[in-house]
């Protein structure tokens, strides 16, 4: 079977949930899958990063397939023109699997799969920029989604989505969870440690807050609540927001500049995907107070640095933290502010809640997600 392979989501500079999972998930089906071909198809104009891709994915049954368009001009011919047929340029597969919602184009061939990992852009368009509502636009999920065979959901709060919004028939959508690569953030190199601690001024003891910067995060909330927390109990904790973000986030900046412990908020910025594990490590406490999630890498993450989380049971967070966190309404401050104070003043709840997190864990390995997404691939062509 040839099966290709949408790659373009590791391009990203400042790489996210989507890019980790199409890593990761690539990684797992070579370990796997030594029968089927895989062409990794990426477009990028300026630069040829073919051996880049290479060194990751070397399995001889893996190709790279690249082009070297102006993205713009190709965005433009894949939504309005509906050309070049992506698998025809790669030269015809027997399925194509999308990791993302992007711009594309098919033939009538090939099977075709493709991931959503979330569908905020329709329950929450005020997250989202005039340029991000507009690129959702033109893509027009409605439209394009009903074109593809099978549709993989990474959790079932998403996959209950998806047949609600979309009005996908639910036998076209499989919920396969995304996983977590535990071992990457456990028995850390203590050099490389001091060196991150170092780099990025953290302070002995801090909460650490660790997603992109935007709205759905629900930052602002976490920043009041971490004040109510220092003002009633006099701790010397700091807090520690790191992440990308495309703008300056105003409100939390301004927030943080009129709080009276500004010197304790740290907004860090991006932090390289090398460097999250040292975070997690370094931190007392991790706090996850998003509006709504698809899955929720963070939580998982933390839980494999044993350190204890807080997060909201919005969405997907619920299913995937289930009780290895105390979960919170994001709506409210006073609740959250309440169970960062239960977390940090009690160190039996704190090993009670790593412990939990560190058996939660195991329920989502690379592997599982990686034979349960080759299992639908091949009962599909069959």
């Amino acid at each position: 079977m040839r099966i290709g392979v949408d790659i373009r989501s590791l391009l990203d500079q400042e790489s996210g949930g989507v890019a980790a999972y199409t890593e990761q998930l690539l990684v797992n089906l070579a370990k796997i899958d030594s029968e089927n071909e895989y062409l990794l198809f990426y477009n990028v104009f300026h630069k040829d990063v073919d051996s880049f891709f290479k060194k990751k994915f070397p399995n001889s049954n893996f190709s790279i397939q690249s082009f070297h368009f102006p993205n713009k001009i190709l965005n433009s011919s894949l939504n309005y023109l509906h050309f070049p047929k992506i698998d025809k340029l790669i030269g015809g597969v027997d399925l194509f699997f999308e990791p993302n919602l992007i711009f594309l184009a098919f033939s009538d061939n090939p099977k075709k799969v493709i991931t959503l990992h979330d569908l905020s852009f329709l329950l929450y368009p005020k997250f989202y920029s005039v340029k991000g509502r507009w690129w959702h636009k033109a893509i027009n999920p409605k439209k394009i989604i009903p074109n593809f065979d099978q549709i993989i959901a990474v959790s079932e709060s998403t996959r209950k989505d998806i047949i609600n919004l979309l009005a996908v028939p639910p036998e076209k959508v499989s919920a396969i969870y995304s996983g977590i690569n535990a071992a990457g953030y456990q028995n850390l190199d203590s050099a490389v440690r001091d060196k991150v601690k170092e780099k990025y001024h953290l302070p002995e003891r801090f909460i650490l807050s660790l997603s992109a910067i935007e709205p759905r995060k629900n930052i602002d909330s976490l920043i009041l609540a971490f004040e109510l927390f220092k003002k009633r109990s006099g701790s010397d904790y700091h807090l520690v927001i790191a992440g990308g973000h495309r703008k300056k986030p105003k409100i939390s900046q301004a927030l943080i500049n009129r709080s009276q412990f500004k010197n304790q908020i740290h907004l860090v910025g991006y932090v390289a995907n090398e460097e999250k594990p040292y975070f997690y490590n370094l931190a007392s406490l991790f706090i996850y107070p998003s509006f709504y999630e698809g899955f929720g890498f963070p939580p998982l993450e933390a839980m494999a640095a044993s350190t204890p989380v807080i997060a909201s049971y919005s969405s997907a967070l619920s299913e995937v933290c289930e009780e290895a966190a105390i979960l919170i309404d994001p709506h409210n401050i006073e609740e959250l502010t309440e169970a960062i104070n239960q977390v940090v003043f009690s160190s039996e709840l704190s090993q009670r809640l790593i412990e939990k997190g560190l058996k939660q864990i195991q329920k989502f390995p690379w592997e599982r997600t990686a034979r349960e997404t080759l299992k639908l691939f091949k009962n599909l062509v069959s």
